[in-house]
């Protein structure tokens, strides 16, 4: 009979084992906040920079910032579609870099912008013709469903700069690249505030576009962001060591791969539609000050989902390496720090808006009925970001190791399931209570993060081939 392990020396001092674990957790802590804290700065200037949209807009007055809610719900299920390359571009990169094979790296970010680009035409295209009628079906006020859908024509006609920008994102985030992210992030930002101040309120000799004057900023500092990442990716030594940029490896074979990992995400991402029902029913069943409130809600959550989504990302490229050089172990270990770290974030996060809920309400809005009615549901959400936070994390990882199946029919199942369910049930027994509505939101926050993490914790994904 074999004697039991000894994790640590009579005297109660730890082994020798011990202090390797250690010093290997500490290793790659180091290494997931070397890739994640450019990540988390710059998701968080991507915030500032929604965060500033509603902001401004909301000096618009009531009526624009409720207009803006339901075609931003729109826009993040197109976004989570449309983009969905990124994920595939990331985890091929990734497992290609780890296994030391740059120049096949090249040849999966080329043949990613020719399906960006196609992607982001033939979307923009079929928005010019959606938006309208969607706007209508969402929205109950004839003035706000008209300001929603000049919105919403401009963000969903100019897809195409968010496609190919991700698509790029992608590919640096799976070569361990995300410094530079910060940067152009930083920069978009700084370009988004301005033309917002130009084109919302009519300065410098511009007209006044109001609410749509928001969209074409967004458009053009995203596109500028693409554009400085090509830039940056057409340096001479970078193109000669990876190979990019040539479009002399575009091949089907790749091009499906790129798909196979992708239309999951893509499908998952439609799943998430069922948020556009969700707000749906609040804009159904709220007031107009209500409706606001939602909408700044909706952009505070936007901030812990950001910086779970940047140590997500530094996670997924890491495990991917880990896998690609055959050490799944090390994978595992990268994935459990990348969490507790997400989680204790967004944990520090909410304490904070638990205890200040106006405090943070008075950034969207000045209205005194948007901050009553938006207080309450504003810190139920906030109790909850930290789980939330581990969900969105541990779903980067899956995906990136090849559980993208997985993934999706979870997404499918959390969304239109449990909490669309839990949604039609609080707005059926509590129609006047906006935070008994905003309680379905925390469901679906709960039942991903223990999708995820049932998944992760049965180990099969650390096998999976791509």
């Amino acid at each position: 009979m074999p004697s039991p392990t000894r994790t640590g020396s009579s005297d109660g001092a730890p082994s020798d084992a011990d202090e390797r674990r250690l010093a290997e957790r500490r290793e790659l802590r180091a290494k997931i906040l070397h890739l994640a804290l450019p990540l988390i700065g710059a998701n968080f200037a991507q915030t500032a920079l929604s965060v500033t949209d509603t902001a401004m807009v909301g000096r618009l007055g009531a009526k624009q910032l409720a207009a803006m809610g339901p075609p931003n719900v729109f826009f993040l299920v197109l976004f989570l579609t449309t983009s969905a390359t990124f994920m595939g571009v990331q985890a091929l990169t990734a497992r290609r870099f780890g296994e030391d094979r740059p120049q096949e790296c090249g040849k999966i970010l080329d043949n990613g912008l020719v399906l960006a680009f196609a992607i982001g035409i033939g979307a923009g295209l079929l928005g010019l013709f959606l938006a309208p009628p969607l706007c209508s079906l969402l929205v109950r006020d004839p003035e706000v469903a008209r300001l929603s859908s000049e919105y919403l024509i401009v963000r969903w006609g100019g897809v195409v700069t968010l496609t190919t920008l991700w698509v790029l994102k992608g590919y640096y985030f799976g070569l361990g690249i995300t410094r530079i992210d910060l940067w152009i992030s930083l920069g978009m930002n700084l370009v988004n505030i301005f033309l917002n101040w130009v084109l919302l309120f009519g300065n410098l000799g511009s007209p006044a576009f109001g609410l749509a004057g928001a969209a074409w900023a967004s458009v053009a500092s995203t596109g500028m962001a693409a554009i400085i990442y090509l830039w940056h990716a057409s340096g001479a030594a970078r193109r000669e060591r990876f190979g990019h940029l040539r479009l002399a490896g575009i091949e089907t074979e790749r091009m499906m791969a790129i798909v196979r990992l992708s239309a999951p995400r893509a499908m998952a991402g439609l799943a998430f539609g069922g948020s556009i029902l969700f707000f749906k029913l609040i804009a159904d069943h709220a007031s107009e000050a209500g409706l606001a409130a939602s909408t700044a809600i909706w952009r505070f959550t936007g901030v812990a989902v950001l910086a779970s989504i940047a140590i997500g990302s530094a996670a997924a490229s890491l495990v991917g390496h880990e896998l690609g050089a055959g050490r799944p172990e090390r994978a595992e270990v990268v994935a459990r720090e990348a969490t507790r770290i997400g989680m204790m974030i967004s944990a520090a996060i909410g304490l904070v808006v638990v205890a200040m809920p106006d405090l943070v309400m008075r950034i969207f809005s000045e209205d005194p009925a948007v901050i009553s009615a938006g207080a309450p549901g504003l810190r139920l959400i906030a109790v909850f970001l930290f789980v939330d936070a581990g969900g969105i994390i541990l779903a980067r990882v899956l995906s990136s190791a090849g559980c993208v199946l997985y993934v999706m029919t979870m997404e499918f199942l959390v969304s239109l399931v449990l909490m669309l369910g839990a949604a039609f049930y609080l707005v059926r027994h509590h129609p006047d209570n906006l935070a008994a509505v905003w309680l379905s939101w925390a469901v679906y926050m709960v039942g991903w993060y223990l999708a995820m993490a049932l998944k992760f914790g049965a180990g099969g994904w650390k096998r999976v081939r791509i």
